[in-house]
């Protein structure tokens, strides 16, 4: 029985199945990916006319209506991913402190650090404790911008559309309210857009993660005008390609897919808890909590180092994320869980993994080599 070995520095974001294939010699083609977000199960792709790929990509009517009335909100820039947005907001907006979460999607920390703002950390896995720090740091300083990833990727957290309507009416003059729905498709109502958007409000949605389709790179900001035309300004004329157009307007349209995909969505929590349970209830995990996309286990980093590791050498991605100290975060995504085959080899990396660890305790081994 061959033993667990000492893990090596892996692919730093989801679904880099290149760079994991040629660290672990595996075949791209062989891999099982749960190191993202994004729906397995994509929007099917509709027949598209050849007019999309040769016309200059001006936005069509019908693309700027499918938006407006799925978003129920009309002032927006159609950007190339929300990651754009992410980048390009920091330099657009009033050089002003920004509170951000302890843990989410690193991009975000990374536009606020280039541009240099000062940065200050509010915890991100106790709604709690989140709460209760943000309404201490408003109220001692109302001049700061705030980025909320709600719910926050990959912690799971996630704040009220009230509770953040509220803090929008708190913060000071040219201070924003950064709010990333990229997950919150699955619970819409859940969402500022509409009867709690504020104007000091910016809104980031992704169409990828949803969707399906992070390959097409299509993400909308939604905000007030003067900002969305200095966005506007920064992207350039082309925003939105010609093809994309016409597959997130037959998307955006498409109410049964949409019901159904949520349905689904919300279903496979069940499946993935269940799958996964012999893995991390053995291990105890400090923490852990379920998205529809994805779930998060807090453990120990060197366990979940070896997790990474061995389960990159059976061909499954998973996405490591170090914490501060000695804790760190397994996330695990979507796939079809019904599929037989899928099923097969996550039980068996499971069980396989849970032998190798008795094998070293049995040697006496005091730490996993």
């Amino acid at each position: 029985m061959s033993r667990l070995l000492q893990p090596q520095p892996m692919p730093i974001h989801g679904g880099d199945i290149a760079s994991a294939s040629q660290y672990f010699n595996i075949p791209e083609a062989d891999w099982l990916d749960l190191s993202t977000g994004v729906n397995p199960k994509a929007y099917p792709i509709p027949l598209i006319n050849d007019h999309a790929f040769r016309a200059m990509p001006y936005q069509a009517s019908g693309f700027l209506e499918a938006v407006t009335a799925y978003y129920r909100h009309e002032y927006y820039v159609a950007t190339n991913g929300s990651q754009q947005s992410i980048a390009l907001l920091p330099s657009l907006l009033a050089t002003l402190p920004v509170l951000l979460p302890e843990t989410g999607y690193e991009e975000h920390l990374q536009a606020w650090k280039l541009n240099g703002n000062n940065t200050l950390f509010y915890p991100a896995l106790d709604i709690d404790k989140a709460v209760d720090f943000i309404e201490k740091k408003l109220s001692d300083d109302e001049s700061r911008h705030l980025v909320i990833i709600n719910p926050n990727n990959p912690t799971g957290l996630q704040f009220s559309p009230g509770i953040l309507n509220k803090w929008a009416n708190k913060l000071g003059n040219g201070a924003k309210l950064i709010v990333d729905e990229a997950f919150i498709d699955v619970n819409p109502m859940q969402s500022v857009l509409g009867q709690y958007f504020h104007e000091n409000m910016i809104v980031l949605r992704s169409f990828g993660k949803f969707f399906g389709l992070a390959g097409i790179r299509l993400g909308f900001c939604f905000s007030e005008p003067g900002l969305l035309e200095r966005l506007r300004k920064s992207i350039g004329v082309w925003d939105v390609n010609g093809p994309a157009q016409v597959i997130a307007t037959k998307a955006f349209q498409d109410r049964e897919w949409i019901t159904d995909t949520i349905a689904l969505a919300n279903a496979n929590i069940t499946d993935r808890k269940a799958l996964f349970f012999s893995l991390f209830d053995p291990l105890r995990v400090d923490w852990q909590t379920h998205h529809a996309f994805f779930s998060s286990y807090l453990l120990d980093k060197e366990w979940g180092t070896h997790i990474y590791d061995f389960f990159g050498r059976q061909g499954i991605l998973l996405r490591l994320i170090p914490l501060s100290g000695h804790q760190c975060l397994i996330r695990v995504g979507q796939c079809d869980f019904q599929q037989s085959t899928n099923k097969e080899r996550i039980k068996q990396a499971c069980v396989e993994f849970h032998h190798l660890t008795a094998w070293n305790k049995r040697r006496g081994e005091r730490e996993l080599c």
